[in-house]
């Protein structure tokens, strides 16, 4: 979604492909409502994508696509997903890799987490635990004893580095 937290590095690489001889074959976004479309911060991204000659697909549950010997998986948001909230139609990738699977869920909130463990369920998924609240994230890593965190906020990763846990920013 299109937050600022979550666009900012995007729009840094988009940016600047050229003189850092970046190459970007597609930007895959996930659809929001007719509403959200013209929010500020879409229209940013998606202008900053044509700008670079950039071209943009929507990605929806169900799309997948293989990098190298990973298969990544979009398991949110369905085709038509209507929210009234930015973080419900967080795109969500499971990642399969050998033997290892990786969900990443960006800020996903209540609506759409349902939707993710409905998906997770139905393909037999199992998950030792699943955190998606921006809020319990720390909380949730400090009484889990979780020493390493994946996420795309900058914020919540600058957070748990000031409480000793070790985190990496995606986007």
């Amino acid at each position: 979604h299109a937050d600022e937290d979550h666009i900012s590095g995007q729009l840094e690489i988009m940016s600047s492909i050229k003189e850092n001889g970046i190459t970007i074959g597609k930007v895959l976004i996930p659809e929001p409502s007719e509403e959200r479309k013209k929010d500020d911060n879409y229209q940013l991204f998606i202008n900053t994508a044509r700008k670079a000659k950039l071209p943009t697909e929507y990605i929806h549950k169900g799309d997948s696509f293989f990098f190298g010997d990973a298969m990544i998986q979009c398991i949110h948001p369905q085709k038509g997903f209507q929210t009234n909230s930015a973080n419900a139609y967080s795109t969500t990738l499971l990642i399969r890799l050998g033997a290892h699977k990786l969900l990443f869920t960006g800020d996903l909130e209540e609506e759409g987490e349902e939707d993710v463990l409905r998906c997770l369920k139905k393909n037999d998924i199992n998950y030792d635990k699943i955190i998606t609240s921006q809020t319990y994230k720390l909380q949730i890593c400090k009484d889990e004893g979780i020493d390493f965190m994946f996420d795309d906020g900058v914020d919540t990763i600058e957070s748990l580095n000031k409480n000793n846990i070790k985190g990496a920013v995606f986007t």
